[in-house]
């Protein structure tokens, strides 16, 4: 499933239209990077990495694509919650610290507080068992 809104935190943010890198495959629920540094050739907007920042995560896909073109995407706000797919169980361990992304649909979820600008998502309650490996949290943004 990958990432899903469950609270806008009491504003609506519409879902901007952007155009993506021509290799990219997206699809929904994937976070993106805005490429701040040109790597993604002319389109501004590729899959999140392992290497996504503070600074290059932009949102998450609403719509897929599978080859050059335009994507729906809602742009992460301080005020989002969002359920996250997770590399390995959840526990108490994971909350209140901030989390690397596996890749575009997984965050990293370990016992220690990711203090680099690779800690993107900060983990605030697990939602379900330990085995269903999904937290609550909020994207980390900076400019």
């Amino acid at each position: 499933m990958a990432f899903k809104l469950v609270s806008c935190g009491g504003g609506v943010v519409e879902p901007t239209v952007v155009e993506v890198d021509g290799s990219a495959i997206i699809n929904i629920g994937d976070a993106v990077d805005m490429a701040l540094d040109g790597s993604a050739g002319s389109a501004p907007v590729r899959r999140a990495t392992s290497s996504s920042t503070t600074k290059t995560l932009f949102g998450v896909a609403v719509s897929s694509i599978s080859s050059n073109g335009k994507v729906k995407v809602i742009p992460i706000t301080e005020e989002q919650l969002w359920e996250a797919d997770c590399n390995a169980n959840t526990d108490d361990y994971h909350l209140l610290k901030r989390h690397a992304l596996t890749d575009h649909d997984t965050v990293n979820n370990t016992h220690y507080e990711d203090s680099a600008s690779t800690g993107v998502f900060l983990a605030i309650y697990r939602k379900g068992a330990s085995a269903d490996k999904k937290l609550i949290g909020k994207f980390i943004k900076s400019d």
